[in-house]
């Protein structure tokens, strides 16, 4: 019995999908389907840094994921840290298994590590409060200690990210 997964890549630019498939290939067993996609070249947030443009996104989130059931997908994932629409697209799931990225790591990292860090950039520092509600859902609320950390600002003028 073959495995069919769907990989929605959330952002408004299909620049990535061939790489995102062409390493899941690689990864996956042989009996198992996986396409990928994005929200498709139309106008629309090419990143989820700000909640606004998660906002924007959500709705067509949504319509994969439901397409992507009535398509006979087994899970979906969302691919973006943020887990953008998580909640949401699993209530509009009747069957498939959905996940994405933070819950799922931070989950995993739980069970190897008695403490987890995480590396942030500088716009996404925000995203502190978001990491640690995940943590409180999951638990973790006395039993593991959650850090955020963003490159030192030194480190990031060298990179070129601020103009001087």
């Amino acid at each position: 019995m073959s495995t069919k997964l769907l990989y929605i890549d959330p952002f408004y630019s299909d620049e990535d999908v061939g790489l995102f498939e062409s390493h899941f290939r690689k990864m996956v067993e042989q009996d198992t389907e996986i396409d990928v996609i994005s929200l498709g070249n139309k106008k629309g947030p090419l990143h989820l840094e700000y909640n606004c443009y998660e906002v924007l996104a959500m709705p067509d989130l949504i319509r994969q994921v439901i397409k992507a059931e009535q398509d006979g997908y087994d899970g979906t994932i969302i691919g973006c840290f943020y887990d953008p629409a998580l909640r949401a697209c699993r209530e509009v799931s009747r069957k498939m298994v959905i996940s994405a990225p933070a819950e799922a790591s931070l989950h995993l990292a739980a069970t190897i590590g008695e403490s987890i860090s995480i590396i942030v950039s500088l716009a996404a520092v925000k995203y502190a409060e978001f990491l640690v509600n995940i943590g409180r859902k999951l638990g973790w609320s006395q039993s593991k200690r959650v850090a955020f950390q963003s490159p030192p600002m030194v480190e990031a003028i060298g990179f070129g990210l601020f103009s001087s």
